[in-house]
């Protein structure tokens, strides 16, 4: 996120880079991340044997391999579950949330991309919210 787009002061001194917000994810986290393109990041981290589990959807070949073979299992189910899912404790609590926003507000609200239910649904289900959010850049 760009600086001019957090206008909540105390908040700027929370960017870091990419390498930096990395290390906030340890093994076995859940990591819940908003992602409709159709890029080759799942079958990345499921070639790096970083995914336990996936859903609710997957479009990438070396990801589709590894559900097929056991090795990451898969929920399948509407992407409009998820929230209800989450707020209901059928899904673990996440640990880290990678939330597509277009600012921060002055009062430090978020103001989401797309998939506002969802995104409410993962801040309220979060183990702990950081009180200072990381840019990945």
């Amino acid at each position: 996120m760009e600086p001019t787009r957090i206008r909540y002061p105390s908040l700027l001194s929370g960017i870091v880079s990419a390498e930096e917000a990395a290390t906030i994810v340890q093994d076995g986290m859940t990591v819940g991340m908003r992602d409709f393109r159709a890029d080759n990041r799942d079958g990345l981290m499921a070639q790096a044997g970083l995914l336990n589990v996936r859903l609710p959807f997957q479009v990438d070949s070396t990801l589709r391999q590894k559900i097929n073979d056991g090795e990451v299992s898969y929920v399948d189910h509407h992407i409009s579950e998820t929230a209800e899912q989450l707020r209901a404790g059928a899904l673990p609590p996440i640990d880290v949330a990678l939330i597509a926003a277009i600012a921060i507000l002055s009062e430090g609200s978020i103001v989401p991309t797309m998939s506002v239910g969802p995104v409410l649904a993962v801040h309220a289900n979060l183990n702990r919210f950081a009180e200072t959010p990381t840019r990945v850049g």
